[in-house]
């Protein structure tokens, strides 16, 4: 079997925006990731989860909340049971996803372990979201997303009571804004302007705090989108690259093969073997 992560999505369990639900895992999860944002909170059982190259144990009250950024894998000691919700970023506010985003863009897992008050203000929120998932109505969904927000909030607290907050800097508002805007004409000079920092003092900064360089950052989102739509979609190699915001096909194929070790139509039909 490849090694090759794949990738499941709202559409692979309901059309809306937000599924809710209760599993037993008994088996391995290889590694994959979503198209979606997902939160799960473990009630009982045992394994490890690698999040993004790191190793966590799993145990009742672990929480943790993924982005279409994450890739993990789970691996079962004794049988999970689960409690989880996969939703669109698109739900819930722009003001909680930048402080989600924060944590993610800097390289900062949202991965905890729940324990006293934390853990029963958590259950109660499951609780509400799963009795609220049957009565339907035209208020559900509203109540739905923020029950789901209360949750990412609970998760976040974890983090800042834990010493893990990550500080509003220029260079994480920089970051956030490269993440929404990575398919456009982006320069350091405009970051830099748009943090009022001159260049080579940003350049040091975002170094610091991102472990890469401005452009070397920038590429592995484009990359990371291009690989998404090349898997995902049916557009052409040409439309990737643009929409990606490449400035030239020629530097997109030579990135995507430095990179990747492939064309982008291998890493395509790579790709639809693996799910075939």
């Amino acid at each position: 079997m490849s090694n090759q992560p794949i990738k499941y999505s709202l559409s692979d369990f309901s059309g809306g925006d937000i599924v809710f639900r209760r599993k037993l895992v008994e088996s391995d999860y290889r590694m994959h990731w979503h198209d979606c944002c997902e939160l799960e909170v473990i009630l009982s059982g045992s394994g490890v989860q690698r999040l993004n190259g790191v190793d966590y144990e799993l145990s009742s009250g672990s929480i943790y909340l993924l982005t279409q950024a994450d890739w993990h894998s789970i691996q079962v000691h004794e049988p999970l049971d689960v409690a989880g919700i996969m939703f669109d970023d698109n739900i819930i506010s722009e003001r909680l996803y930048e402080r989600v985003l924060t944590y993610e863009t800097l390289n900062k897992n949202l991965c905890s372990k729940l324990s006293g008050a934390g853990f029963r203000s958590v259950m109660g929120l499951l609780d509400a979201l799963m009795c609220e998932s049957g009565r339907g109505g035209d208020f559900g969904d509203m109540y739905a997303c923020h029950i789901i927000e209360c949750l990412i909030i609970e998760v976040l607290r974890c983090h800042v009571t834990s010493g893990a907050a990550v500080e509003k800097s220029p260079i994480s508002r920089a970051v956030l804004y490269l993440h929404r805007h990575f398919s456009e004409d982006i320069t350091l000079d405009a970051l830099a302007d748009l943090t009022h920092l001159s260049r080579s003092y940003f350049s040091e900064l975002f170094r610091n705090a991102t472990g890469h360089t401005f452009k070397s950052y920038l590429i592995d989102l484009r990359m990371r989108n291009a690989c998404r739509l090349l898997a995902n979609t049916d557009m052409s190699v040409t439309d990737v690259c643009f929409s990606c915001g490449f400035e030239s096909f020629s530097n997109f194929m030579r990135t995507f093969k430095a990179r990747i070790g492939s064309t982008p139509l291998g890493f395509r039909a790579g790709y639809k073997n693996i799910q075939e």
